[in-house]
């Protein structure tokens, strides 16, 4: 576990330089002013909360940052589509200024906003002005038990969309988020006002890339054998080859799903008792009997061996398919990431000459073939060309096998990799 906290401590390094990186991820946009002039540059991309409380913008042609809050500017937009525009909402009991992602502008407007209150929506239309769909969820007691009270925002969009008789059924049948919304409001433009189009501002959904490298590098690896026999850390290597699928979450090139293959290869441990096992195991290695144990260093008679260690060679090849969900923090030349997943292992090899006895007894050999497990991995990537760029990764991962139950007869190691990578993509 020592490895584990080696990679939360380099996680933390690798954000340290957060805040220098941050000044990096700026996408084109402009900001409206309170006298609604329009002021094109670029806008630093952030959280969905972050961008209610301030808009980050660099002038074209200029180095210099300025961060405009929600009384400082009408809005914001990226070139990309999505929009912002200032408004004063209720926060704790409290008017306040934010900025409102503008979804949909028509007979009816739809407005989001993402704070510590949850997921909220707005509504806005020329005769009935500015409301708020989103209400808390109410639980109602009454004799016969708790029960849900009905949503309130059904009967506010029927009183905001009153005019249009027609659109009532599917108000009864709409829920609140923005795609279903957006729907709404769209429908309820077409019918009020066929002869002028209405506006969404979605962004453009980026097409899904797939990226490809390759890697090697060191790794070390400990195994437990049903928690009663352990070996010791030891080196190995690994090389392999990953795949990363990039605007898969919400067109998002930050969050990319990454899987591939790797040949992980270990050879000599040394199996000692695990702390809480006072039993002799039997292991036979090369025609031998061995029993470990933690009293006899080395007892020697005709038929078996005692020992309190046992080094072995394990010929131990297996091939590793980690499947995870990585976050990458957008740079122009260094990007660091972080992932979190899973992880299946096929054991391809295993020396025929090392027979753990309960093990063997069990299923035919001493490591059975299939295992699963979690994933977690820090990794630091650097431009090197248009279209390539080099990293560096570390990876931890749990595994077990699964073919039991019983804990006596669970194989798990724990494994660390350091990797050298190639990408064929930036």
């Amino acid at each position: 576990m020592k490895y584990l906290s080696l990679i939360l401590t380099v996680f933390s390094i690798l954000f340290s330089g957060k805040i220098a990186l941050s000044q990096e991820n700026f996408r084109s946009g402009y900001i409206i002013t309170n006298s609604n002039d329009t002021l094109h540059g670029s806008i630093q991309y952030k959280g969905a909360r972050q961008t209610a409380l301030k808009c980050t913008f660099r002038p074209d042609n200029s180095n210099e940052i300025t961060d405009y809050l929600p009384r400082q500017i009408s809005g914001y937009r990226f070139t990309e589509g999505k929009f912002f525009v200032s408004r004063s909402v209720v926060q704790n009991g409290l008017p306040n200024m934010v900025f409102l992602e503008f979804l949909i502008k028509g007979k009816a407007n739809i407005y989001t906003l993402n704070d510590n209150e949850g997921s909220r929506m707005f509504i806005e239309t020329e005769k009935d002005g500015f409301l708020e769909l989103t209400d808390p969820e109410r639980t109602i007691h009454s004799d016969s038990g708790y029960y849900y009270a009905p949503k309130k925002y059904y009967g506010k969009l029927i009183y905001m969309m009153g005019d249009c008789p027609q659109i009532i059924p599917k108000i009864n049948k709409v829920i609140l988020q923005p795609k279903p919304m957006i729907r709404l409001a769209k429908d309820y433009h077409n019918l009020v006002c066929p002869d002028e189009a209405c506006t969404v501002f979605e962004r453009k959904i980026k097409p899904v890339k797939v990226g490809i490298s390759v890697n090697a590098g060191p790794v070390i690896k400990q195994i437990s054998l049903g928690g009663l026999i352990e070996s010791d850390n030891r080196p190995g290597y690994s090389a392999g080859v990953s795949f990363r699928f990039s605007n898969i979450f919400f067109s998002d090139e930050r969050f990319s799903l990454e899987t591939g293959i790797s040949l992980i290869k270990n050879n000599t441990f040394t199996f000692r008792s695990a702390e809480n096992n006072t039993l002799s195991e039997k292991v036979i290695y090369r025609n031998k009997s061995y029993y470990i144990n933690k009293y006899d260093e080395f007892y020697l008679s005709d038929n078996y061996i005692k020992v309190k260690s046992l080094e072995v060679d394990t010929k131990l090849n297996l091939l590793s398919i980690p499947l995870t969900i990585n976050y990458t923090y957008p740079g122009n030349k260094l990007r660091p990431g972080i992932g979190l997943g899973g992880v299946f292992s096929l054991i391809t090899g295993q020396n025929e000459d090392l027979k753990y006895e309960l093990f063997t007894n069990r299923f035919g050999r001493t490591f059975p073939v299939k295992h699963i497990g979690y994933a977690i991995n820090a990794s630091l990537r650097y431009k090197t060309g248009q279209k390539s760029s080099l990293g560096f990764d570390l990876r931890y991962l749990i595994e077990t096998s699964f073919y039991d139950a019983n804990d006596i007869y669970r194989n798990e190691t724990f494994t660390f990799i350091a990797q050298i990578k190639y990408y064929f993509y930036w």
